[in-house]
């Protein structure tokens, strides 16, 4: 005989429980390793989540190859959806190319966000970065 669908999700959830999943489908042993990691980062500190001064950066200030592919895909979403732009584009129709040139030319406002492992983090201006070695092509 054909089950229905309510009694096919019925049948689901009996299995889930006997199986020793709660019904989120989340088992005991999940819940257990989650609060041993969150143990664990408080005995060394805990997330700081907190903004490091810039005097007291430690990370380079050169742009890396990912930081350059995300704030040009992330600028040439925002042209490609009438974004106002930030210079003459020339001739220029290609979103993407436009995201280029506006970031040879420092125009782009944004900012990169790089996280330490103990949750603290560093905010860069773009000004503030080597463009030189950042994966141009």
């Amino acid at each position: 005989t054909a089950m229905s669908d309510r009694d096919f999700d019925e049948h689901m959830e009996d299995k889930n429980n006997k199986d020793g999943n709660d019904s989120d489908g989340s088992s005991g042993l999940d819940e257990l390793i989650r609060e041993m990691e969150l143990e664990k980062i408080k005995q060394r500190g805990g997330f700081k989540d907190e903004q490091v001064p810039d005097e007291d950066r430690i990370t380079s200030p050169v742009m890396t190859k990912y930081e350059r592919a995300r704030i040009i895909g992330t600028r040439a979403l925002q042209i490609s959806m009438n974004s106002p732009l930030m210079i003459d584009p020339e001739d220029e129709k290609d979103a993407y190319k436009i995201a280029e040139l506006e970031l040879r030319k420092g125009k782009i406002p944004f900012k990169i966000k790089r996280y330490m492992p103990d949750g603290s983090y560093e905010i860069w201006r773009m000004s503030e970065l080597n463009l030189d070695n950042a994966g141009e092509s």
